[in-house]
């Protein structure tokens, strides 16, 4: 791992863990399941937009409500105040017309991306051995 001043260092396989600057958030500190997966959500489609509809399908589409959209936007009013009593400097969701995206400028270097990295670069499984 190198030092790079604004990386968030991303785990995603087995236990949910981030590390950014010197304080290190695993799953077990999140207490909703709800921010807990909208969290992941945007970490794994970090390099792209994530539509209002598309959070509100992946975080509500089991439960009746009048108003989704305003759950939705609770949800995410929640999981940047959780992660603004973290780390109060920055802010890491961009607020779009039609969703939300991840900030741009934080690096994410995720466990997930280098084995995505890996599959893609082999050609077969006799290169592992």
């Amino acid at each position: 791992m190198d030092n790079r001043a604004n990386c968030v260092y991303v785990t995603l396989m087995g236990k949910l863990e981030i590390k950014f600057k010197d304080y290190i958030l695993t799953s077990d500190d999140i207490r909703s399941k709800k921010l807990g997966v909208s969290l992941a959500y945007f970490l794994y489609n970090h390099k792209r937009m994530v539509t209002l509809k598309e959070l509100e399908n992946l975080l509500f589409e089991e439960d009746e409500l009048i108003n989704p959209m305003g759950a939705v936007k609770n949800l995410i009013y929640r999981l940047r105040r959780f992660l603004k009593e973290i780390w109060p400097e920055k802010s890491f969701l961009e607020t779009k017309t039609d969703g939300y995206k991840w900030n741009g400028n934080l690096e994410i270097d995720m466990d997930i991306d280098k084995i995505d990295e890996l599959i893609k670069g082999e050609d077969s499984c006799e290169d592992w051995r």
